[in-house]
């Protein structure tokens, strides 16, 4: 059976990422191939389909949950469009199109009935289940969009320090909030417990609203608590979340890498960690059943535990990370990446699949009974002389060596870079011997030289010119000695080689007239020839064969 997942093991937490062997690009011709012929391919190549059609033409900018669970609602592009899928049924409910490329966007009821888009032409677009319903303008380039359900406003974040209001009950703008943050708002986040609004700076500070007396409530300086030893790293909020369990807890995701956690009550950090790449942090999750929180950047994911920062889980990515999306409190990770598409992660110790896709928890459990090979990216095995050989005896002990079995993982590029140290000289020598190489299989294409025969039997050499018999010394003396010479005009050897004297003694042909003819005496008869006899004789030759005949009869029998 092929195995269904890529599996990786990260703090001891095994990640499953699902395969999506079945989501490549197919010219037009083979798209309306039969569906059975394509879940076949889909078997041979062992992936596993969670949703279908779960991708999109070019990439994948954001992916959402709509508040009753059943759907999924995706934005992406080229061309832009959105797409809707329904769990339950696991497909494709609908796509759409759109005239320009979303930044984000909103599911504004409990299901994907009515929908708004940010967009990147300034103007925000509101959808319903027929299509489009509505568009208007801000007056800004957007940057966030949130809403307010307890009073139905939408707020919208732009390049300046205001804040716009946009009512969905009136369906008009209200007056903006003005924030001391002139450099521009970044995110903006709201705390569903305590109706509290929260907007993050390009400054680094972070202002809290209560939108019942619409003043700000606090302002916080989050820049101050990074670590940062660089005077010019950037300071800014690049994101921004609250625990929807408690109300309590605060994430603010910074520009320059780092992720703080804050108690509401508290002025001061619980918790400050560093992502690890020094890129903004752009989406940060509460998971709810395991009090872990995830925050990602464009390079790798972070499961951190947030009473002391500790990893739980690390996903690295080499494409971009656009957007996370965790499905309820289960294990299910849907990750938005610069690739057409939607990576789906299942880390089990973060609970069970949910009911639309609990095949997941079959598989991983078919996949715990088999023995998997433990397979090691970018590591070279060596042994301990080896090891030796290379300068790097020293570090065994150390937590750059990894002991297995009679010798040692070593990371592939200290390796490499240990072994160049220890003989600079062996990349010239691996040069030199695949010229040589080159230069050998050169020279076998030209003519090749005619052999030296032998002075003795030249023909029983030519026979076993491939045999091992002539670097035999013991019989050298065959084709060197002349009493070793095969006789092939001896009478017993034509007998013993028949077919091959009558081709060696065959002469060639000639014409009519030169045709010898001898007649056949006994064996037992001699005498001698008389030169008058032999005159007779030629005459005879020269005449045809039915002259002779002729000749023959006319003369009389001697008795």
């Amino acid at each position: 059976m092929p195995i269904p997942f890529v599996v990786h093991t990260s703090n001891g937490h095994k990640i499953y990422h699902v395969n999506n062997n079945t989501s490549q690009q197919k010219p037009e011709w083979l798209k309306n191939s039969s569906a059975k012929k394509h879940k076949r391919e889909q078997v041979r190549r062992g992936g596993v389909e969670i949703l279908q059609d779960f991708e999109f033409p070019t990439f994948c900018s954001k992916v959402k949950q709509s508040l009753d669970g059943n759907y999924i609602v995706a934005i992406g592009g080229y061309p832009p469009q959105v797409k809707v899928y329904d769990v339950h049924q696991v497909s494709l409910k609908f796509e759409r199109h759109l005239d320009y490329d979303m930044i984000d966007f909103q599911i504004l009821e409990e299901d994907w009935k009515k929908l708004v888009f940010l967009c990147t032409d300034r103007r925000l677009e509101f959808h319903s289940q027929y299509g489009s319903h509505y568009r208007t303008r801000i007056p800004k380039n957007g940057r966030d969009l949130m809403i307010d359900r307890h009073t139905a406003d939408l707020h919208i974040v732009t390049s300046g320090p205001e804040v716009y209001r946009f009512n969905l009950d009136r369906g008009q703008f209200m007056s903006p909030w003005e924030t001391s943050l002139s450099e521009g708002i970044q995110v903006c986040g709201m705390n569903p417990v305590y109706s509290m609004m929260a907007y993050g700076g390009e400054d680094g500070c972070l202002e809290i609203w209560d939108p019942r007396c619409r003043e700000r409530a606090a302002k916080l300086d989050v820049a101050t608590f990074i670590p940062s030893s660089d005077e010019y790293a950037d300071i800014g909020v690049s994101s921004l979340r609250f625990d929807e369990m408690d109300g309590i807890s605060m994430a603010v995701g910074m520009a320059s890498g780092y992720c703080l956690l804050f108690d509401i009550r508290s002025s001061h950090p619980l918790v400050v960690k560093n992502q690890g790449y020094g890129l903004p942090v752009e989406g940060i999750k509460f998971h709810s059943k395991t009090r872990n929180i995830l925050s990602h950047d464009r390079k790798s994911i972070k499961v951190w535990q947030r009473e002391k920062g500790d990893n739980f889980a690390t996903m690295e990515s080499s494409l971009d990370v656009h957007h996370t999306c965790l499905i309820g409190d289960s294990g299910l990770l849907f990750v938005a990446k610069a690739d057409r598409p939607i990576h789906s992660y299942y880390v089990p110790a973060l609970g069970t699949a949910p009911k639309w896709c609990s095949f997941l928890d079959n598989l991983t459990e078919e996949l715990e009974e088999q023995p998997q090979n433990v397979v090691y990216e970018n590591y070279q095995f060596v042994t301990r002389n080896e090891l030796e050989s290379i300068g790097l005896q020293q570090l065994i002990g150390s937590d750059l060596l990894r002991p297995y079995m009679h010798g040692f993982f070593i990371d592939l590029k200290l390796y490499c870079k240990a072994k160049d140290a220890a003989d600079p000289q062996a990349y010239e020598e691996y040069r030199k011997q695949k010229l040589q190489e080159k230069l050998e299989k050169l020279r076998s294409t030209r003519i090749a030289k005619r052999p030296k025969y032998p002075k003795v039997n030249k023909e029983k050499w030519e026979q076993q010119s491939n045999s091992s018999i002539l670097q035999d010394s013991r019989f050298k003396a065959m084709f060197e000695n002349p009493d070793f010479e095969i006789q092939q005009d001896d009478e017993r050897y034509r007998q013993t080689h028949s077919s091959r004297s009558n081709k060696m003694i065959r002469k060639p042909n000639t014409s009519y007239s030169e045709q010898n003819y001898y007649p056949l005496n006994d064996a037992n008869e001699s005498h001698s020839v008389s030169p008058n006899e032999m005159q007779q004789t030629k005459e005879e030759e020269r005449l045809p064969l039915l002259a002779r005949l002729n000749r023959k009869q006319r003369q009389p029998r001697l008795s």
